[in-house]
């Protein structure tokens, strides 16, 4: 739908069916430059498979997650991206780091409540929002986000 002339997709979840699953991965299999994630938990394998994927077609990916998360129950996709030669960063400092987005290629914005994991797309209530075509503002307001996130992480 269009919202303020600007294109975006909702997705509540949970979805049985899979389709908010594969149009995420679909959006991931499409980026051409970047792809830049800031995650509280990601435990999802396939799509940590589409980040490798996207590495190899040399799509500049870099994730950052909580270290909580990334200490525990991420612990394992952290590993396997970096095996991969993704850089991942873990938040520092007490607070979470509860974003769960990603920006694609400068572009194209998903965000939402959903984690990275099986269950937010087939148990939990959660919702996924695409948001397309970002303004001028957009992407200034998410530069400064990920450039923030980024000073307050360092190398997992």
């Amino acid at each position: 739908t269009m919202v303020g002339g600007q294109e975006i997709e909702l997705w509540l979840l949970p979805d049985p069916r899979g389709h908010a699953l594969t149009h995420l991965r679909k959006k991931l299999r499409a980026a051409t430059r970047s792809i830049q994630c800031a995650l509280f938990t990601f435990t999802h394998k396939g799509l940590a498979e589409e980040l490798i994927r996207a590495k190899r077609r040399g799509v500049q990916v870099t994730v950052v997650i909580d270290l909580y998360s990334a200490l525990g129950a991420s612990s394992k996709i952290v590993e396997l991206l970096k095996s991969a030669h993704i850089p991942v960063l873990t938040s520092q400092g007490l607070q979470l780091l509860h974003h769960k987005f990603a920006l694609i290629d400068g572009q194209t914005l998903l965000l939402g409540s959903a984690n990275w994991t099986k269950a937010a797309f087939t148990k939990n209530n959660d919702c996924l929002l695409f948001l397309y075509h970002l303004t001028p503002e957009q992407k200034k307001f998410t530069s400064q986000i990920w450039t923030r996130i980024q000073a307050n992480s360092k190398k997992a």
